[in-house]
């Protein structure tokens, strides 16, 4: 039986949790290691697969939460053999991994953070540091081709698959039955699934509740 093991940046995470389905189909037996910041905590009753622990991030002491992640990582490998292939989410994970000896791993990489750093020279070695875990994984997923062409000037390497991280093509093709009612635009119900990061969603929800008092923004974290 082909095996994995996952590190996962965030357990309920709908991508990550997908993605371990995925594996799972194709025949491989897991074993899953998740961390938790309470960001999506809703999203657990979508796992349906054994998880063999979650670290839940420390709230207090800064030290003690950087390093955090590299005590339960270290555990992790210590608990299984480092020549085991690793399927690791995340650039801060992927980078302690690497540091502490693990060789054999996926790396999937859905924001490049480091492209982020206001310091040119913390946003240069950031992407170094991004490119030599890409170069020493057994395989990378990007979620956009963008990360591939423009963030690490087009690096040319057989071991990078991109998934983009979008709706599925099925849909495209899904017929639409026109509506059985007029449609009233000026009661537009606005959808929003996924986890509220970026003040933009929230200043769109507040420009849409000011202006348009008859719409609605729900939203589902």
């Amino acid at each position: 039986m082909k095996s994995c093991i996952f590190i996962v940046d965030n357990i309920t995470q709908p991508r990550c949790i997908k993605r371990i389905k995925s594996i799972i189909s194709a025949g491989y037996n897991v074993k899953v290691y998740g961390f938790d910041g309470n960001l999506q905590a809703g999203n657990y009753k979508t796992i349906d697969f054994p998880i063999e622990k979650i670290f839940y991030w420390p709230q207090k002491g800064r030290i003690w939460i950087n390093l955090f992640p590299y005590v339960c990582i270290y555990s992790i490998l210590k608990r299984n053999n480092k020549d085991e292939l690793y399927y690791i989410f995340g650039y801060f994970h992927a980078k302690i991994a690497m540091l502490l000896g693990c060789r054999n791993f996926v790396y999937e990489e859905a924001d490049v953070l480091a492209a982020n750093y206001k310091n040119k020279i913390k946003r240069k070695i950031g992407l170094f540091i991004d490119k030599q875990i890409v170069r020493h994984s057994f395989l990378t997923v990007f979620t956009s081709e963008g990360f591939k062409n423009y963030l690490f000037g087009k690096i040319k390497m057989d071991n990078v698959l991109i998934i983009p991280n979008k709706l599925s093509p099925y849909f495209a093709n899904r017929e639409r039955p026109l509506p059985k009612k007029v449609f009233d635009c000026n009661h537009i119900k606005f959808g929003f699934v996924g986890l509220v990061r970026y003040s933009t969603i929230i200043m769109f929800a507040k420009v849409i509740g000011r202006y348009w008092d008859t719409c609605k923004f729900p939203c589902l974290i």
